[in-house]
């Protein structure tokens, strides 16, 4: 008879699979080698008896637990964001009345500027009436 082991971890030999805390056969045909069952207890610990074991459920209450928090982190960091992007949205429009009344200045003063070189082109025109064309 061959000897079984519980593991913290899902073991699967050939077409069997063992859940966490179920008994696996060691040595012999199906079973692990001791070197595989050593370095699945290296890699997940040796079973504690803290998981489910045959649909006790002893996992849910921490399951809860674990969903609660996850959830309240969750509705923390929704609530941050929709913060942020309110902000973002107040900022966007505050920068676009700035853009709004830059354009019309910019406008205001590209019209100033025409007519500025109109009556100066005017005043070179009258200067070089009054000198008789000499420059």
């Amino acid at each position: 008879m061959s000897k079984t082991h519980r593991f913290n971890t899902t073991i699967t030999l050939g077409s069997r699979s063992y859940p966490p805390g179920s008994e696996v056969p060691l040595g012999g045909k199906g079973g692990l080698s001791p070197e595989e069952a050593a370095k699945f207890e290296r890699e997940f610990g040796p079973w504690t008896g803290k998981g489910k074991e045959s649909g006790t459920g002893g996992d849910q209450a921490g399951s809860a637990d674990a969903r609660a928090a996850f959830d309240k982190e969750l509705q923390a960091v929704t609530a941050a964001f929709e913060n942020e992007v309110t902000s973002l949205k107040d900022r966007v429009a505050e920068l676009e009345e700035q853009l709004k009344l830059t354009a019309s200045e910019r406008d205001t003063l590209a019209g100033d500027n025409q007519i500025l070189s109109e009556r100066i082109e005017e005043l070179e025109a009258a200067s070089e009436k009054s000198n008789g064309g000499a420059a």
